[in-house]
């Protein structure tokens, strides 16, 4: 995943999920956070994106079926 910090906050230039995944939730950005959901199955792995001062940097946590969403996504 490639991303930039500038003045409206993270954008995610580029991502690329490994063989096997799917990238099947992507907001990227400008934003406080910008997030990549990739699948494979009911498996995968969500990454959230922010900036410290003008560098990204991600938090990676594992995801199931049933907690593919957001916190507040309807």
């Amino acid at each position: 995943m490639l991303a930039v910090c500038q003045k409206g906050g993270v954008y995610l230039v580029s991502w690329s999920p490994q063989p096997g995944y799917e990238a099947v939730d992507v907001f990227r950005g400008p934003g406080v956070t910008a997030r990549v959901l990739f699948m494979a199955g009911i498996r995968g792995v969500r990454m959230v994106v922010s900036c410290t001062g003008s560098v990204p940097s991600a938090a990676v946590a594992p995801v199931s079926g049933d907690d593919r969403k957001e916190p507040g996504d309807t």
